[in-house]
């Protein structure tokens, strides 16, 4: 199991590792929250894959991605129309019904593209978000268990597996939005205001500033 790290940061901590290690690698950091910066240097990372499954309010997409040197790449994407929610009151299906048949998609759209995965080596990272964030703590355990259960009986391994909040989200979104935009390394960053599901989210470098030096981000490290 992975332990809980806290590293604190302010926007300028933000920007130098950027600069460091470039701002594709500080993404999938934050996006995957599951490894300490230090280790995405460019010239010793070596190839890795990844599986991250958005469990939104209405939806719940997985993308395979493959993280080479300072390249991420999406390679396969399969969505269900089922949220991860909507299994509160049969939390065990959560993983047979929909985490497991996700998987096997994946699997097999990644077969069709010539990708041999070697599953044991590839974490699985599913991120519950607006939806699942309305329902209890029990029912949120209960449907994790459920989804780790079934990610191991398949072979992979396991990631980061929880609910994130909206501040994650709006980051997330904001480092993306930048990176799409080719403002990373510019003092003239974007801001968001983005509505969709049951919530609303705004960020930009100001608030995003106010937050990293009130707060810590938190890291998962091995």
């Amino acid at each position: 199991m992975a332990c809980l790290y806290v590293l604190n940061l302010n926007f300028t901590g933000v920007v130098s590792m950027i600069s460091l290690f470039g701002f594709r690698i500080v993404c999938v950091a934050l996006l995957f929250l599951n490894v300490p910066l230090a280790t995405f240097r460019a010239d010793v990372r070596p190839e890795t894959w990844q599986v991250v499954v958005d469990a939104g309010s209405s939806k719940t997409r997985g993308i395979l991605y493959l993280l080479s040197g300072d390249a991420v790449t999406p390679v396969v994407e399969y969505n269900s129309k089922l949220p991860l929610a909507s299994y509160a009151r049969v939390p065990d299906d959560s993983g047979t019904l929909l985490i497991a048949p996700l998987l096997d998609a994946l699997e097999r759209l990644a077969g069709d593209k010539k990708y041999g995965l070697e599953k044991n080596t590839v974490r699985v990272n599913v991120l519950g978000t607006a939806g699942v964030r309305e329902l209890s703590a029990d029912q949120q355990d209960a449907i994790y268990k459920a989804v780790n259960t079934s990610i191991l009986a398949k072979g992979w391994a396991l990631g980061q597996v929880g609910t994130i909040d909206g501040r994650d989200e709006g980051i997330f979104a904001w480092v993306h939005l930048n990176f799409l935009k080719g403002l990373a390394m510019s003092d003239n960053t974007l801001g968001i205001i983005e509505v969709g599901g049951p919530r609303a989210k705004s960020l930009s470098r100001s608030s995003l500033y106010r937050w990293t030096t009130q707060t810590s981000v938190k890291m998962l490290v091995q």
